[in-house]
């Protein structure tokens, strides 16, 4: 099968950048939202699950948030945040959202990560509504440029980070002139959760963005 360059950033983004994602994140951002679009991006994503460059799943999603800018961002030197306001804030989003739907989601196959050199993962259904917001903010920061002078790296290729107590973020940001940037999308967090989560950072010394 002869890969197009459409094709190589999809696996490359799916095998470095992001866990999955949704066939209609994958046609925004892919192919542009139209209907023939559509029709064309069904056609090649069945191929490239047919070469078992990917595979697909039907997943019970929430729809994902906008999630164009942080929510709140913190650097070494700065005030610490008003934890009950954050906290407030999240799960008044979170409240507000639709119903869960049966949401089309890919994600690279074995073969896939094999041949660009990741690292492969199996498929959470538990974690499929976090891991498609997550996409978003990669997808927006991509689409956006944002990405032009720092280099993104997914959670699944985060090798030296301490994934003791869930602290393994969500990707980090690594830009050759500054320190890293943790990147999490955060649910529903409560007030001591994101104490602890924020007096980790405070402790490594750490940038960290909150979406």
């Amino acid at each position: 099968m002869y890969l197009i360059k459409r094709d190589n950033d999809l696996l490359d983004t799916l095998v470095f950048k992001v866990r999955l994602l949704s066939f209609k994140q994958i046609v925004t951002f892919y192919w542009g939202d139209s209907k023939s679009s559509k029709i064309s991006a069904r056609k090649r994503l069945n191929e490239l699950v047919s070469k078992k460059l990917l595979h697909r799943e039907q997943s019970l999603t929430y729809p994902v948030f906008t999630l164009t800018e942080p929510l709140y961002t913190w650097r070494p030197g700065q005030p610490w945040p008003d934890y009950e306001i954050l906290s407030e804030y999240l799960n008044h989003r979170w409240s507000q959202q639709e119903i869960p739907v049966i949401t089309s989601v890919y994600f690279a196959s074995k073969k896939a990560v094999n041949c660009l050199g990741g690292y492969f993962n199996s498929f959470d259904r538990s974690r499929g509504s976090h891991n498609l917001n997550v996409s978003q903010i990669y997808l927006n920061l991509w689409k956006n440029n944002c990405l032009s002078e720092c280099l993104w790296i997914g959670e699944a290729n985060l090798t030296e980070t301490d994934e003791k107590n869930n602290r393994i973020p969500d990707a980090i940001l690594k830009n050759k002139n500054e320190s890293d940037v943790a990147v999490r999308f955060a649910s529903k967090l409560s007030v001591e959760r994101l104490e602890s989560l924020h007096e980790y950072h405070v402790k490594n010394e750490m940038r960290y963005q909150l979406w």
